[in-house]
């Protein structure tokens, strides 16, 4: 018994060994060999390659999204599931998470384009400081929201949301510097250029304002009241680099911009307000406030002047 324990532990071991191998070559990444079977996403995840996730891999988000550059026609077509998510024509835009590879592919990981782009040779050793913009972006009431609603309710409808802020801050050069059950921090200015990350930031907060409105058209009536977006706008210097537990160490940033707009966000929603944002950042951005509210907030004994917006759409920026 012990001996054909023994042989069975040496054939399975010969059998990994001999396994057919193929390549995934990530675009601004490494080249990984890896045994057929596994999903994209867990080939990246199980070799500590930074890899977009927002549902866990069970395919109701667009967070691990790629584009396949090399050897498309070796995989499977993409499910009306799958296609309906991703709302592209383009075959080689599919689900990370959806598709296993059985032959070597080159990929991009577009939820992760901007990491790439950041993703300088110092940063992965102690990482760099730079001038930027930052918008934190949360679902308002999102504990009593998804606290009265069966698991996957709240589960869809958080990634509904989470979905839509990511659309916005991609769509203007920004990236997902961390994630909560509520919403998200995202960061512009991977180039150091201070105005333009302001501006972008400023045209973030607007679209997601903008994408609410689809969010209300699917989960208004359902809900029995339109859902909410609280959000909150710094700029200055901060800390990027990759920060985490383990061999998967996300691309992040840390700094007093980070701290302020997630403070701005959090009384935003106490107020009811849509939005919160530090003057410096509508300064650089040339955002015209004459029309916005001045609110004083007061922590413990300082007092802040911020201007408080009650839809991002309508913000423009002065004429030269």
């Amino acid at each position: 018994v012990l001996l054909a324990a023994v042989a069975a532990l040496v054939a399975r071991l010969l059998r990994l060994v001999v396994a057919p191998k193929i390549e995934v070559t990530y675009v601004n990444g490494p080249t990984l060999k890896t045994a057929i079977g596994p999903t994209l996403l867990e080939i990246s995840h199980g070799n500590g390659v930074a890899h977009g996730d927002g549902c866990g891999g069970r395919g109701r988000c667009t967070a691990c999204s790629v584009r396949i550059e090399q050897s498309a026609a070796t995989l499977p077509p993409a499910n009306a599931a799958e296609r309906a998510l991703l709302g592209s024509d383009d075959s080689r835009i599919r689900l990370a998470c959806q598709i296993r590879p059985s032959a070597s592919l080159t990929i991009t990981r577009l939820a992760t384009r901007s990491d790439a782009a950041v993703a300088e040779p110092d940063i992965d050793a102690a990482g760099i400081e730079r001038q930027i913009a930052a918008l934190r972006i949360q679902l308002q009431d999102h504990a009593v929201l998804t606290r009265s609603r069966a698991a996957y309710d709240a589960i869809f409808l958080l990634n509904a949301f989470l979905d839509a802020a990511h659309d916005a801050v991609s769509s203007h050069g920004g990236w997902i510097a961390g994630m909560t059950g509520g919403g998200i921090i995202a960061v512009f200015g991977r180039d150091g250029e201070l105005a333009a990350a302001c501006r972008a930031a400023v045209a973030a907060s607007a679209a997601m304002d903008v994408a609410l409105d689809r969010l209300n058209e699917r989960f208004a009536a359902e809900l029995g009241g339109p859902v909410k977006a609280a959000m909150g706008l710094a700029c200055g210097p901060a800390y990027i680099g990759r920060i985490g537990a383990g061999p998967a160490k996300p691309l992040t940033a840390v700094g007093v911009a980070i701290d302020v707009a997630s403070d701005l966000a959090a009384q935003a929603e106490r107020r009811g307000t849509q939005l919160l944002a530090d003057p410096t950042i509508f300064r650089h951005a040339g955002v015209d406030a004459s029309s916005c509210e001045v609110l004083a907030l007061s922590e413990g004994a300082a007092s802040q002047d911020v201007f408080a917006v009650s839809q991002a759409r309508g913000l423009a920026f002065a004429q030269a």
